[in-house]
């Protein structure tokens, strides 16, 4: 099983240096679900020799995505593609919240040779059987997935059900509120091929008129984490 860290600024990148990650997921504003990171953090990733996945979203909300929008997904692909990542992190709706055939196409298309991942998109899915068949038929390689419920304490009722339908041909990366609690009974019970997870906390940055709550990595949680998968 791999341990795939989300990283959103240097300090993470150190972490998952230091702890020997076998991947990280790149992105920015965590606590907007995660955006497209940019350039220069994938360059430090890469830098590092961490192998690194970016995560590809335009904005926060949710999965159904403008023509524009769609326009920018493929730009940031071909602009962080060339930069040397390992893989994709994507995901696009449709309004029925079917998957975006289209759009997934086209990604596919565009990252031949890179590693595709469909991110927690899935746990909005409808019909989400037949979605497993067309992410199968557009050779991802994994999906990220809280066991298509709000968190991974919900879905655990649902990950066997998903893990037998991925079959050999799509790998389960079990994420979303994954801690020191649960993760070694979610390893032990579901088998997956990767645990994700960040171990961050919210920040209230109270001392600029331009601050906000954000989420930062807190590395005596990511410690615990791994802990606990010794335990």
């Amino acid at each position: 099983m791999k341990l795939e860290l989300c990283v959103t600024d240097p300090k993470g990148l150190q972490i998952a240096k230091k702890y020997r990650f076998d991947r990280v997921e790149l992105c920015v504003n965590l606590e907007m679900g995660g955006l497209t990171p940019s350039p220069g953090l994938v360059h430090m990733a890469l830098n590092l020799g961490l192998e690194t996945h970016a995560l590809i979203r335009p904005r926060a909300g949710g999965f159904v995505y403008s023509d524009a929008e769609k326009e920018l997904i493929l730009a940031e692909i071909h602009a962080l593609k060339y930069l040397g990542v390992h893989g994709f992190v994507v995901g696009a709706l449709k309004e029925n919240k079917e998957i975006d055939t289209t759009l997934i196409g086209e990604i596919a298309k565009i990252t031949k040779g890179k590693e595709l991942t469909f991110h927690r998109a899935f746990d909005e899915m409808a019909e989400w059987e037949d979605g497993v068949g067309v992410l199968k038929f557009f050779q991802f390689k994994r999906v990220l997935t809280s066991g298509r419920a709000a968190n991974v304490d919900e879905g655990m009722k649902n990950y066997t059900e998903i893990k037998d339908l991925f079959g050999n041909d799509l790998e389960l990366m079990i994420g979303g509120g994954v801690n020191a609690k649960n993760a070694k009974e979610l390893v032990e019970d579901f088998q997956p091929s990767a645990l994700h997870f960040s171990g961050a906390n919210v920040i209230q940055d109270k001392k600029s008129m331009f601050g906000g709550n954000r989420m930062e990595i807190d590395e005596k949680k990511v410690y615990s984490i791994l802990s606990s998968l010794r335990d």
